[in-house]
């Protein structure tokens, strides 16, 4: 019947090749959905036969000539061909050949002239369908702006609410539900953090209807989605407890999604659930980094680099992260894994087809060759220079101004400890890249960064024998190191990790004050880091091969002997 339907359009709407030249295919495919019910083994070999129809012009075809003739028919053969096109874009959108892109652009033409031509009132739950299946396109679309296509998706969610809830269709709400929250989840309009807090409530609503006995797909795919909103949130009572939150979700699913009947959602969880454990802060840090590992490995059995490279390449550097911190195994032995799992990575993330991810993977690749324990020791740190250059050629200051000022606080301390070339030289090239790091002035947003990096400046500048720059320097890390809760560098209260990390500041704070004469403010230093440790410093035979100690420092040793 539809073979003989015919658009009459003016030439300003559609052009008469494009009549002859695509009307001919969009109604023989709707006479076979109509025919076979939508049979996928009738009419994906008629789509296979006309890719090259597939494209927007396609898209542009149906929605005009659909509009024009459903003006010409009777209500039902309106209604069954409004109901053909329904099952047609729904074929369309999960068609697996062809432009991606255009499929979908072909299904939301098709989902916008079905809920166009349907109302709530006369075919709820056709229209509502169809709102949620136009919310899906909208949410996957590849064409057009993806912050306005989540907006449209949102749209088309909330619309078929009105008639999916969850007492009159559980199943079908909860599933929308989901959707709903994964648009939210992804959506780069408003509030970032609130927009995750409504994912999350649309998630945990979907799970009130969605019990496990009765839809345990829905219901893993509540967990799923709720494991990734936690895994981003940054409200709630911690970013720890947020993690702890994710992962029990991620587990949770994973009693549905198992390998053998659901491997690529098997894989993709363990993907999420490595990464949780690899930043995860609560628990055994070794245990976690071992489960890390163990689940980027499993995702690795479904992910390979013929069949999903993107995915296989993000999971390889993860790895290599994960290698990297590992603690337990041989550490040299994890650094070369890390240096393997960076290099698979970087086959599919090249510098042409994926720049930023090519210089993420150049980023951490410098920073285990600055570790790096087999090979020479100097080749290695050539290597972490020339990695860290290449970043640097994406991480530019003016696109990248944070991850430029880490590079660059990187690259000098890398030349601090620099075999090859001339010393100076090396050190006044660590000296510019701190200076250049510490530029910008929001690059490091943790107190204990910043004082990080002034602290690698004022070695710079110690071992170059400029120290009242090194006293400045120092001395501007240490207000920094005091003002951070926990800080103290010994004693009861001290943290003994923080104790370490600070403790060689004030000790070279000591020393640059020692080789400037300023004895007095060496002890108020010493005082200031509430350790007993530093005095030993002041008696060394570095600093008096005589024993000639300057009767400031004899007074001061004599006082607190005496307490």
């Amino acid at each position: 019947m539809m073979e003989n339907q015919r658009l009459q359009a003016d030439g300003d709407a559609m052009s008469l090749p494009n009549l002859e030249t695509y009307l001919p295919v969009l109604t023989e495919l709707l006479q076979a959905t109509q025919e076979s019910q939508g049979d996928r083994q009738v009419v994906y070999p008629l789509l296979q036969a006309h890719l090259d129809k597939l494209d927007v012009e396609f898209a542009r075809v149906l929605q005009q000539w659909a509009t024009a003739t459903l003006t010409q028919l009777a209500p039902e053969p309106a209604y069954r061909l409004i109901n053909a096109i329904a099952t047609f874009s729904h074929l369309i959108r999960r068609f697996p050949e062809g432009s991606r892109s255009a499929n979908l652009e072909i299904s939301i033409a098709g989902y916008q002239l079905v809920a166009t031509a349907l109302t709530p009132q006369t075919h709820p739950e056709l229209w509502a369908a169809t709102q949620n299946s136009l919310g899906i396109a909208y949410s996957q679309r590849l064409q057009k702006d993806r912050a306005q296509n989540l907006e449209s998706a949102i749209a088309a969610f909330q619309q078929a609410l009105q008639i999916y809830t969850p007492e009159a269709f559980p199943h079908d709400w909860a599933t929308l539900q989901n959707n709903l929250g994964g648009a939210y989840l992804n959506r780069s309009q408003g509030d970032r953090a609130q927009n995750i807090e409504q994912a999350i409530a649309a998630f945990q609503q979907a799970l009130q209807t969605c019990p496990r006995h009765a839809f345990p797909e829905a219901w893993a795919d509540s967990h799923y989605h709720l494991g990734k909103a936690y895994h981003e949130r940054s409200q709630g009572n911690s970013r720890s407890q947020n993690l702890e939150q994710a992962i029990a979700h991620y587990q949770q699913a994973l009693e549905i999604y198992i390998r053998a009947e659901f491997p690529k959602q098997w894989a993709t969880l363990h993907q999420y659930l490595a990464t949780a454990y690899l930043n995860r802060s609560l628990g055994d840090r070794a245990e976690n980094l071992e489960k890390a590992i163990a689940s980027y490995q499993k995702a690795l059995q479904f992910y390979t680099d013929e069949t999903f490279p993107e995915n296989w390449a993000a999971i390889q550097r993860n790895l290599g992260s994960a290698y990297f911190e590992r603690l337990r195994g041989n550490r040299a032995q994890n650094l070369e894994r890390a240096i393997f799992a960076n290099k698979q990575a970087l086959t599919i993330h090249t510098r042409a087809a994926f720049p930023l991810k090519w210089a993420m993977t150049q980023r951490h690749l410098a920073t285990v060759y600055l570790h790096r324990i087999y090979g020479e020791r100097g080749d290695n740190l050539e290597r972490a220079i020339a990695a860290s250059q290449k970043a640097l050629q994406i991480y530019t200051r003016e696109a990248f101004p944070e991850d430029w000022a880490t590079l660059q606080n990187n690259l000098g301390l890398i030349h601090i400890y620099r075999l090859y070339g001339e010393k100076t030289a090396n050190l006044k090239k660590a000296i510019a890249a701190f200076q250049n790091a510490l530029t910008i002035p929001n690059a490091q947003p943790l107190p204990q960064n910043q004082a990080c990096n002034l602290f690698n400046l004022g070695v710079a500048y110690q071992q170059t024998h400029q120290l009242p720059q090194a006293y400045n320097t120092f001395a501007q890390a240490i207000e920094i190191v005091e003002q951070i809760p926990g800080a103290i560098v010994s004693g009861e209260d001290a943290s003994p990790q923080l104790a370490e990390k600070w403790h060689t500041l004030y000790r070279r704070m000591v020393e640059v004050c020692l080789a400037l004469g300023r004895y007095t403010e060496a002890l108020k230093y010493v005082e200031r880091s509430k350790t007993r440790t530093l005095f030993e410093l002041l008696t060394i035979h570095d600093f008096y091969p005589k024993g000639e100690i300057p009767l400031e420092i004899q007074t001061h040793l004599g006082e607190a002997s005496a307490e």
